[in-house]
């Protein structure tokens, strides 16, 4: 009986450890994937991202990043590679605000009919952002980015939800709007 008393209370302690995720880290990986159409077209458009960041001290993180999107129907593809710094701070228990600035580099392929175009650029981006736990398993988010590369800028809005699985794992959502684009997604994060 003693035995079945330990195990349970060891079991109770694992599970709820389990239980309660760590929204307030900025040391994680994160991999999503978009779907949308860009407006007043019949052309849609794919985006992989995958995200880490990495915590230097309480307030400030690492962050590097890599982004594929490509259009179909059509024969094109953009990436852009970033890597900046970042800081972030608590507003109230279990919110905190953040922001990120960092180098980008982005390659751009197209081809237009016989043509095929290559180029790339860098310039920079500034992400601002805000994360809260609405329970110990459940947080919601929202981010602005700007970024400007090419000689041009452009403006996108974020709004998400993830569920943490355990500690370390959560799934979630995503809705994405830029200047011409509406998607939603879908998304994994890792927490270390």
């Amino acid at each position: 009986m003693k035995i079945v008393k330990i195990v349970a209370c060891v079991g109770l302690g694992l599970a709820a450890g389990a239980a309660q995720a760590d929204a307030s880290s900025y040391s994680f990986a994160d991999f999503s994937y978009y779907t949308g159409e860009i407006d007043d077209s019949n052309v849609d458009t794919d985006i992989f991202d995958i995200n880490a960041a990495y915590e230097i001290n309480d307030n400030l993180f690492m962050a590097a990043g890599y982004q594929d999107a490509s259009v179909d129907p059509g024969d094109s593809s953009q990436s852009n590679l970033s890597f900046g710094i970042g800081a972030h701070t608590p507003i109230v228990d279990n919110i905190d605000v953040y922001g990120v600035v960092s180098f980008v580099r982005t390659d751009l392929e197209e081809t237009l009919g016989p043509i095929q175009v290559d180029a790339d650029d860098s310039g920079y981006g500034i992400d601002l952002g805000v994360r809260g736990m609405l329970s110990e398993q459940f947080e919601v988010f929202g981010e602005y980015a700007y970024l400007d590369v090419f000689d041009d800028s452009d403006d996108s809005f974020e709004l998400g939800a993830r569920f943490y699985l355990n500690q370390n794992f959560a799934l979630g959502v995503k809705y994405l709007s830029e200047d011409n684009l509406d998607g939603f997604g879908v998304n994994a994060r890792i927490t270390m």
